[in-house]
């Protein structure tokens, strides 16, 4: 039983690390916070690409990672985790721009890494 599991265990992280970096589709909320996920290889940059909505003013980091850095860059925000961190990881940034109506509002994003090795 304990060789089975341990056999499934590598196979799943075989399989997570094959994935480079996958960020599965977040729907963002006006004025609330939502959670996304997000699959990272160790030491390798991962990217969001943010889609541009109507009157986006900014997007920022509100809190960073712990074992990793964030950078936003134009349309896109980018983690990276330090190198050989393996485990979970999380981050949190916001959007502001104004809705369909030109009402100011904040949409914001809480982030769960999965960090598997190289």
């Amino acid at each position: 039983m304990k060789l089975w599991l341990l056999a499934f265990a590598l196979i799943v992280l075989s399989d997570t690390a094959a994935l480079a970096c996958k960020v599965p589709r977040i729907k963002l909320l006006d004025n609330q916070t939502v959670t996304g996920s997000m699959f990272a290889t160790s030491g390798r940059r991962c990217g969001i690409k943010v889609r541009s909505s109507r009157g986006t003013l900014s997007t920022a980091v509100v809190s960073n990672a712990r074992n990793g850095t964030v950078v936003v860059s134009g349309a896109s925000i980018a983690y990276t985790s330090r190198a050989g961190f393996v485990g979970d990881d999380e981050f949190t940034y916001a959007r502001r721009g104004f809705n369909n109506l030109n009402q100011p509002v904040v949409r914001t994003v809480v982030v769960s890494v999965k960090v598997a090795p190289k």
